[in-house]
């Protein structure tokens, strides 16, 4: 079966391949972490009340995410009982598969420089009592990168986080989320310098909007100008011909989170602020380009070139400029999974027609960002 669909904090598709969406900024980042959280909280083992793992001769520590059945291989030395020295260790679980961990273990735990490494995620950088402490590096599989200071295996203090379609951030992180100051850079547009809270613009700050380059300085809250009233959203699940689960879509193969044949004036106010998500400097009443005759032809022949080249898997992101005028200017793609899907993709999307970004009331050059996963199913 073949699949597409977006979601309201990013567009995505999903083909059965399942092209499924890179997650925004942040998000992508704490998704990997709080899904499998590298270790457990620092402090001794008899004060958690935990037992060790391995032989009664060769002690470890205890693991998260855990080991499944507790069963737990070390390729190093023991001491007095405990494992103990360089060496690897490697365990199952169920949500990352098969986990390792280089190195040094002291009486069972593991501290300073290691080497952690996931499905999900590669993190280098220093331990301490077997959690992430210090600094280090996070590279988030089709994700992106995180480096910079950490505590109890999150994000905390300085740090930069590198998303795969270049959205940047660098400053302020409190246990996970952009908190403080700091400056982002969005692959959609814009930017923003400034104060944080909980993941989302907070305080005093400055932004220089998508599209035409305006700017604003002065006091945000809760993500937005403050004063200015919360836009409502809302998704669905739409084939072609119309929402999944009612009538002959009740299987649907191709599946968007907005009407796949609406054009930008068919939508009603709350989905298009679905969309809008994609841009968080937009500025509010502009808007950003879209299909002229909207996203079901894009999807269809998406669908039918991955069967054409072979089913790929990996991530994708495509963002396509365009002019004042509604055309393309240019085709950037991010994590392609083949260099031959990037081309066909590139060429699909600038022959495609669409209305173009309004900025203020006039036409002005906007990014389209389409990000896929393709995965194959069983």
């Amino acid at each position: 079966m073949k699949e597409a669909h977006n979601d309201a904090s990013k567009h995505y598709y999903e083909l059965s391949s399942c092209i499924s969406i890179l997650l925004p900024l942040s998000l992508a980042l704490m998704t990997a972490l709080y899904t499998c959280t590298p270790l457990a909280a620092a402090d001794t083992v008899q004060a958690r009340g935990l037992a060790y793992l391995g032989k009664a001769d060769c002690r470890i520590a205890p693991l998260e995410p855990a080991p499944d059945k507790r069963e737990i291989s070390w390729t190093g030395g023991c001491a007095d009982g405990y494992a103990s020295g360089k060496g690897m260790l490697t365990w199952n679980v169920p949500t990352v598969s098969k986990v390792t961990l280089e190195a040094t273990l002291v009486r069972g735990e593991a501290s300073g420089e290691v080497v952690l490494k996931t499905s999900r995620f590669t993190y280098a950088g220093t331990m301490r009592n077997g959690v992430p402490n210090g600094e280090g590096y996070f590279q988030f599989e089709g994700r992106g990168w995180y480096e910079g200071e950490v505590a109890n295996g999150l994000p905390h203090g300085k740090g930069t986080f590198l998303n795969i379609d270049r959205s940047r951030y660098t400053g302020d992180w409190v246990q996970g989320k952009r908190h403080g100051q700091g400056r982002a850079t969005f692959a959609t547009g814009g930017s923003y310098t400034g104060s944080w809270k909980d993941d989302v613009f907070d305080g005093q700050g400055a932004v220089v909007y998508a599209g035409a380059g305006h700017k604003f300085q002065g006091l945000f809250q809760d993500g937005r100008i403050a004063g200015l009233p919360k836009a409502a959203a809302v998704v669905g699940r739409y084939g072609v011909d119309g929402e999944v689960g009612k009538g002959p879509n009740r299987d649907s193969g191709v599946v968007a989170y907005l009407p796949m044949q609406a054009s930008w004036n068919d939508l009603t106010p709350a989905q298009k602020n679905a969309f809008i998500r994609n841009y968080p400097a937009l500025e509010a009443g502009d808007e950003p380009p879209f299909p002229l005759k909207g996203e079901a032809g894009l999807f269809d022949k998406v669908s039918r070139m991955n069967h054409t080249f072979g089913v790929v898997k990996g991530s994708l992101g495509v963002y396509v400029l365009f002019g004042k005028d509604g055309k393309p200017l240019s085709v950037t793609a991010y994590g392609a999974p083949t260099a031959t899907i990037v081309r066909a993709l590139s060429t699909v999307y600038m022959l495609e027609q669409y209305k173009p970004a309004r900025c203020r009331g006039e036409p002005c050059e906007m990014v389209y960002a389409v990000n896929f996963t393709f995965t194959v199913d069983d």
